[in-house]
């Protein structure tokens, strides 16, 4: 679960808007970052907590 983590995920999507060009897409890319780092975690943690429950069959 550690690749999970809100910051690896924001490190990453830092990584991608340091390879854009410089336009107002990038600025408003920048500005979200972490929120957008938060939606991506909470979405990966309830589509594994839906796979877990439907493995154990509760």
């Amino acid at each position: 679960m550690a690749f999970t983590n809100i910051l690896v995920i924001y490190f990453l999507m830092y990584g991608i808007k340091s390879m854009m060009p410089d336009c107002p897409f990038r600025i408003g890319f920048t500005n979200g970052l972490m929120s957008e780092s938060m939606i991506i975690w909470f979405g990966i943690m309830l589509a594994w907590n839906l796979c877990r429950k439907r493995g154990t069959g509760k």
